[in-house]
């Protein structure tokens, strides 16, 4: 029994390795062929999966590496910008090559970059003063990018931070932030799914905690799993499922460095900070997550009391829809003002004329407003340029009445003589003459 303990222990403290690492800057932590590849601005770390460095070289590369997903794909790294559109490759010889034409745009700060099936995708970021929801994959051929179909059907707003998970051609979002406003943002607690087929996006559910792809966090196939105070959590997008898993001890002794976690051959390479100065880190997955905690399924979206809501206002609208066209919204016009409900505002005497004229004729052309222009006070082509701008004065008063941008006075030409004007009050509108 004794000895059986002993085997356990040996192989707990086996599966546990640590390394202090000599850097103190931004980095990407990578798991590439048979190495542990960690890059800083000006150096590239490898290490092998027992945490032993293997070399340390030079790279020059003119960017901050916090603002790069990093990617492997058989022999190629690919640098990939969360901002914009610049993509990287780096060869044998840790040398830097920009693949891709496009412009350093910064139309998608914070955006979220998978590797899915030897293509880039990109989803969501920030950028003018909006969030973005459209996906976009990288053609290596073409080098540029480009929108994938319907990747914006489905979706009332966009995100930045997003975790972005992929599984075959059906991809899920969660997590990350939303639009709350001009300036202002939120956390995004819904949960979508990408149908592949039918090219749309829909709202599978709706998750508790506020997450981002900037939390300690990893990926497993399309499971999703984070590491915070209390707990690991795995995401099971495809079940709709949070699982929680007793957190790790070892996970509790230093600061975690966010969004440094790497899965290897089921062993898992992360980040911890003590006294100041940062520790390469490997565990194995069985030892990391544990047995469970407890299970529970997303939150549902409950679409019922939104219908219900729907019809309701829909039935009040139709209600007094109806009642406005039995009213036909009756504007009383006098000599002094023009007056609907308990709502007034005033007219000159000329624009009352020019409303009763309308009234009494419905449809008049140019030259019947010639009788306004008394003992031809101003000549022809006067009188008509006056005519026009007080048309144009009567239709603003109106819109101010009625607090809505109708005209009260509509023009259009004849249909056989274009350069004819003909001029009629809004049909939409029941005009009563008050001329006491």
């Amino acid at each position: 029994m004794k000895k059986i303990k002993f085997i356990f222990l040996l192989i707990t403290i086996v599966s546990y390795s640590q390394t202090r690492l000599n850097f103190d800057e931004e980095f990407r932590i990578l798991s590439h062929q048979d190495s542990i590849k960690i890059f800083t601005k000006d150096l590239l770390h490898v290490y092998n999966s027992d945490l032993k460095k293997i070399r340390e070289s030079e790279i020059l590369f003119n960017h901050k590496i916090k603002d790069f997903e990093i990617f492997e794909n058989g022999d190629s790294i690919y640098f990939v910008s969360i901002n914009s559109g610049l993509v990287y490759t780096l060869n044998d010889k840790d040398l830097f090559k920009r693949i891709d034409k496009s412009y350093d745009h910064k139309m998608q700060s914070d955006s979220s970059v998978i590797f899915e099936k030897d293509t880039i995708f990109k989803f969501g970021g920030y950028g003018f003063w909006s969030m973005r929801n459209l996906m976009t994959y990288y053609d290596s051929k073409q080098s540029e990018w480009f929108p994938k179909p319907n990747s914006e059907k489905g979706l009332d707003e966009g995100y930045s931070n997003s975790i972005l998970l992929s599984d075959n051609d059906d991809f899920y979002i969660l997590g990350g932030y939303k639009m709350n406003g001009l300036l202002e943002i939120s956390p995004n607690k819904k949960v979508h799914y990408f149908d592949g087929n039918k090219e749309k996006w829909t709202e599978i559910g709706e998750i508790n905690s506020n997450i981002s792809n900037k939390d300690f966090y990893f990926v497993l196939g399309s499971d999703f799993y984070l590491i915070n105070e209390s707990n690991v959590q795995k995401y099971d997008v495809k079940n709709n499922s949070i699982t929680s898993y007793k957190k790790h001890s070892l996970l509790y002794k230093a600061g975690l460095k966010k969004h440094t976690i790497i899965i290897k051959e089921n062993q898992v390479f992360f980040v911890t900070m003590e006294n100041n100065d940062l520790y390469l880190n490997s565990l194995s997955l069985n030892e990391l997550l544990g047995n469970p905690i407890n299970k529970k399924n997303f939150i549902k979206t409950n679409y019922s009391p939104i219908y219900m809501l729907v019809i309701i206002v829909l039935l009040i609208f139709l209600f007094f829809r109806k009642n406005e066209k039995i009213n036909s919204k009756k504007i009383t016009v006098s000599k002094n003002q023009l007056l609907i409900g308990r709502k007034s505002i005033d007219i000159s005497n000329f624009h009352f004329k020019i409303i009763k004229l309308l009234i009494q004729n419905k449809k008049i052309l140019n030259k019947d407003f010639d009788t306004l222009n008394k003992n031809q006070y101003l000549n022809k082509y006067h009188f008509q340029r006056t005519l026009k701008n007080e048309i144009f004065q009567i239709n603003l008063t109106f819109k101010s009445l009625i607090n809505k941008k109708e005209e009260m006075i509509i023009i259009y030409k004849d249909n056989t003589d274009k350069r004819i004007n003909i001029y009629q009050l809004n049909n939409n509108f029941n005009f009563i003459l008050k001329e006491n």
